[in-house]
């Protein structure tokens, strides 16, 4: 079974290093309850059914699908129920890890975030310096893309 095990925190930015050949991605939802989302990168669209959270794991299903047309990636952005994600993704190997640093765009412009994903809830992997392991915002639903797509990082009070 797919099972989803991540963590994600907060950056420090200054101390990244250089981000290179990041991917440019979008975003949408077609569904909440279950969650159904895709994600279009160039074109390839990969959707995804993940269940509820619990904790910092839930159940997640994936397929891809290469060399989409833009017909049918503007059909599909058609039904998304919220407003669109726009991030770049990169990908940064640390340990024995895959850090995923996502520097999100459009109404989310500033945000910078890291998740990794892990073999068990349990697992414990070592923090680069520019994580701020003090940062987690794992289980803050503030930063769930669901709701980053409905109230946007730049809406936050600072």
């Amino acid at each position: 079974m797919g099972l989803e095990i991540e963590r994600k925190f907060l950056v420090n930015e200054l101390s990244l290093p250089p981000l290179i050949g990041g991917d440019r991605l979008i975003q949408g939802y077609l569904s909440l309850s279950p969650q159904v989302r895709f994600r279009i990168k160039e074109d390839q669209v990969t959707l995804a059914v993940k269940s509820q959270r619990e904790g910092i794991s839930r159940f997640e299903f994936e397929a891809t699908k290469k060399n989409v047309s833009g017909e049918e990636i503007n059909e599909l952005v058609s039904l998304a129920i919220l407003p669109l994600i726009e991030k770049t993704r990169f990908r940064i190997p640390f340990k024995g890890y895959t850090w995923e640093i996502d520097k999100y765009g459009g109404a989310n412009l500033g945000l910078v975030t890291a998740e990794v994903e892990l073999p068990s809830c349990d697992s414990q992997p070592s923090f680069p310096d520019w994580i701020k392991s003090e940062m987690e915002v794992s289980a803050d639903p503030r930063f769930f893309n669901t709701n980053l797509a409905q109230t946007p990082f730049s809406t936050w009070r600072k």
